[in-house]
């Protein structure tokens, strides 16, 4: 092929206002059938400024762990207990911590921790739900204001139910 597709105009343009540079010369270079370097050659030959190297990747940024190391102490255990015995679930516990959730758990099973699992009505809250349940209010707005999942409280309303007859 002896000629170029496009002017010289036509091919200043499109390179210049590009956004990549890069994938402009790949693309001018399947618009025109020709090379790489032939693209690269012509660019410059009508006065542009044209990196010629390959595509570079950027290295993947590795993530940092928190800066905080977590020591268990009597004082951190007894933190987590509270948090547990109060219905808080595993994964904030985790984020309070700084810590993820396997060593949180080996913790927990070392020291005899139960915690609620999500989607569970922790025991904590069980009492309170028993009493507004008494003073008439539709499940729903109790499961709103104990923060539960109304679903979970319906399914669970017959045993509620039960407990405050005996």
């Amino acid at each position: 092929m002896k000629g170029w597709s496009y002017t010289d105009g036509e091919l200043r343009t499109m390179y210049r206002d590009a956004k990549d540079k890069r994938a402009q010369i790949k693309i001018i270079q399947e618009l025109c059938c020709r090379s790489r370097e032939e693209v690269i050659e012509k660019l410059r030959s009508i006065g542009l400024e044209v990196e010629d190297g390959e595509k570079r990747t950027k290295p993947k940024k590795k993530r940092k762990a928190p800066n905080v190391v977590c020591e268990w102490t009597p004082e951190t255990i007894e933190e987590v207990r509270q948090l547990a015995a109060t219905g808080v679930y595993i994964n904030t516990i985790c984020r309070r911590m700084h810590v993820g959730e396997g060593r949180l758990r080996r913790m927990m099973d070392a020291n005899g921790i139960t915690c609620t699992k999500y989607g569970e009505i922790p025991d904590a809250k069980k009492p309170e739900i028993r009493r507004l349940l008494a003073e008439g209010l539709p499940p729903t707005r109790v499961a709103r204001m104990v923060h539960v999942s109304p679903a979970k409280l319906r399914d669970r309303l017959a045993d509620f139910l039960e407990s405050e007859a005996l």
